[in-house]
């Protein structure tokens, strides 16, 4: 009778309504569910909630308190003793502070069972019972007709099974709410995770997730995210991705069942993801990079193909199809080298003997396999340099180079190199007859000379002394050109190999041969730093000798010449910025000096700035020191200023570094 009045005293009806609903989805369950409304009466349970409970139909009946409920199961004994004040703190806790509830405790057959209840916005309470002993299963998930007669999966295994997969997993019903869930599907979504609870509502599930701002809406609004939401439960249409706040990307994919029930499994794709965008950054890089190189390529001012293994072409540049003469149409990604070939002589840019000396190359064992290059000359008079070069994979790089004008100017450089030669040996010849044809008949004018003076010199009238005087001028003088000149053609024609030579001696051998010359002037020469360098010491003992002549020769007449030979050893940059050690040489001189104007023409052949009559001297000197200076590999620069002086600076490698260095 008490629960009947307590049913009648029902004011929500639209709850047991509700609750009749749910009825049908929780029957089956093999866990126990229990649903009261908002005044804490029993609207509805399942038959598991009875069973687990160790309860009938009988004793609790739809319409009870939670209370009543409660205390009936306590005085069952079936639980072990519970106080009655403990009952009620369970129920107002419940109710009046809307705290979830859960408890795990033996029934009668020491099997381990787990008591929840939650609080619901509409104040409504969902109490669950399940086992949690190995022999408690859940029926439901195995009604596969195949698996029949397989094990049943107990709900411990099950709860095992899920939470070691990957993916998360929640099961909604067909209105809404979670009946199931595994750990991860918490952990991947860890910005909701106190939304998560069985019985929660998909909507306050979803509410959760648009309020919590982690998620990247695309301008949608809250009506629309809820409305699409829905829509993907009821009528799933594929799996989204989104990135966390923790900066994990995370997929959701939506099951439909047959029974109306939503399954939603949820994948941390992180990895994968970021493989997806190294993947497309790669493929960007590599868009970029094919886009660099077609631009390198059509920018070459050298043809370049690549072919493959097979000689079949792969990569190639327009310049490539100009200096072959190919027809364009042709040049297809896997066209045979020797087809290009064949169509380049069709078309006629070969002679019929180049291209027979081609196509037999082409066609030697091993030649794509070696580094070589020749020269194919068109009939167009184009001059085509082919390098084959062979690269990883046996593939093969072929460059092209129109080398028409340096083959050219190689062609004028070695006439010209003939001319030079000739030139050399007609200058050697000119040696020859200076040294023996020349001097002999010089040696009589002067022998003639100087009889006819010691014999009729006091009887020649006054004229024929100053014709005879005259005579022997201009022989001397000519002795002494022809003297220059053998001197300036060997050291043209260097033979003598270098050695190192100590310029200290070289410097004593000179004034040894300048003694007279030094005491006539009263000259004083003075000496610092010189060192040892590779040259040829005959040649610059001349060049000392020459220099410091110069000096004395061209002295003020009222000051005694002072010459000053420095030296010190630098290190500089060569043409191809190699760091080379050189002899820097200066010798300077208290003379009379010359305009500046002037300081690269003294070293002109037969060029003097100051006359005969002045100073003696056939202009050869400073052109042999010059070219003695070259044969070194050196250099020398003069510097003047009249009436002070002059000095010559001259700068020799230290050491020989052979031919290849000219």
């Amino acid at each position: 009778m008490q629960n009947k009045t307590a049913m009648h005293d029902l004011s929500a009806t639209a709850e047991l309504e509700l609750a009749q609903n749910y009825r049908s989805l929780i029957d089956d369950l093999n866990v126990g569910i229990a649903i009261y409304g908002s005044n804490g009466h029993l609207l509805c349970a399942n038959q598991s909630f009875y069973d687990l409970h160790c309860i009938s139909t009988n004793d609790v009946t739809i319409g009870m308190t939670m209370f009543e409920v409660i205390e009936h199961t306590v005085q069952s004994k079936k639980f072990g003793n519970f106080a009655a004040s403990e009952v009620h703190k369970m129920v107002k806790d419940t109710f009046e502070n809307g705290e979830a509830f859960r408890i795990e405790l033996l029934d009668k057959n020491e099997r381990k069972l787990r008591i929840s209840r939650h609080f619901k916005p509409n104040k409504m309470v969902v109490e669950t019972v399940e086992h949690l002993a190995s022999d408690t299963t859940l029926n439901n998930f195995n009604q596969d007709p195949n698996l029949k007669h397989a094990p049943s999966l107990t709900m411990e295994e099950l709860t095992a099974a899920l939470n070691r997969t990957p993916d998360g997993f929640g099961l909604y019903s067909p209105d809404g709410q979670l009946l199931a869930y595994n750990k991860n599907y918490v952990t991947l979504n860890p910005d909701i995770a106190h939304a998560i609870r069985i019985g929660a509502r998909h909507a306050d599930i979803i509410a959760a997730v648009y309020d919590s701002g982690k998620i990247e809406m695309n301008g949608q609004t809250r009506e629309d995210y809820f409305a699409y939401a829905e829509k993907e439960r009821l009528e799933p249409s594929g799996a989204t991705a989104h990135r966390n706040a923790d900066g994990k990307w995370v997929r959701f994919s939506a099951h439909r069942l047959d029974n109306g029930c939503t399954i939603f499994n949820v994948a941390d794709i992180t990895q994968l993801k970021h493989h997806e965008l190294h993947t497309r950054d790669l493929s960007q890089q590599a868009a970029t990079q094919e886009v660099q190189l077609h631009y390198a390529l059509a920018n070459m001012s050298q043809g370049l193909a690549m072919y493959n293994e097979r000689q079949e072409v792969l990569v190639w540049n327009d310049r490539y199809i100009k200096m072959t003469g190919v027809d364009p149409a042709i040049m297809k990604k896997g066209t045979p080298r020797i087809d290009i070939l064949r169509n380049s002589i069709e078309r006629g840019h070969y002679s019929n003997e180049k291209a027979a000396e081609t196509l037999k190359r082409y066609s030697e064992d091993g030649f794509t396999n070696k580094e070589s290059v020749h020269l194919h000359h068109l009939t167009d008079g184009r001059i085509i340099e082919v390098h084959n070069r062979p690269v990883s994979n046996n593939y093969t790089i072929v460059t092209m180079s129109d080398v028409t004008q340096r083959e050219h100017d190689t062609a004028r450089l070695a006439k010209y190199t003939r001319n030079l030669e000739r030139s050399n040996a007609e200058l050697q010849d000119f040696a020859y007859v200076a040294s023996h044809d020349l001097q002999e008949p010089l040696r009589k004018i002067e022998a003639f000379g100087d009889r006819l003076a010691k014999k009729y010199g006091d009887i020649l009238p006054e004229d024929g002394s100053m014709y005879l005087n005259r005579m022997q001028n201009a022989s001397s003088r000519m002795r002494q050109l022809i003297n220059d000149l053998l001197a300036y053609s060997r050291v043209t024609n260097k033979t003598r190999p270098f050695n190192p030579v100590d310029l200290n001696d070289i410097v004593k051998g000179a004034l040894s041969d300048l003694h007279v010359r030094l005491e006539e002037t009263g000259g004083k020469v003075e000496t610092k730093g010189l060192g040892i360098i590779d040259g040829d010491a005959v040649q610059l003992r001349q060049l000392f000798q020459n220099l410091i002549s110069n000096a004395l020769k061209f002295h003020k007449p009222d000051e005694a010449p002072i010459i000053h030979v420095n030296g010190e050893t630098l290190t500089i940059e060569d043409s191809f910025g190699q760091p080379i050690a050189i002899h820097r040489i200066k010798i300077s001189d208290n003379g009379i000096g010359f305009d500046r104007r002037f300081k690269d023409q003294i070293f002109a052949i037969f060029k003097r700035l100051h006359g005969r009559m002045e100073y003696e001297g056939t202009g050869i000197g400073l052109s042999t020191c010059r070219k003695i200076v070259d044969q070194h590999f050196g250099t020398i620069e003069a510097d003047g200023e009249e009436g002070v002086g002059s000095t010559f600076s001259i700068d020799i490698p230290v050491k020989y570094a052979g031919e290849d260095s000219q």
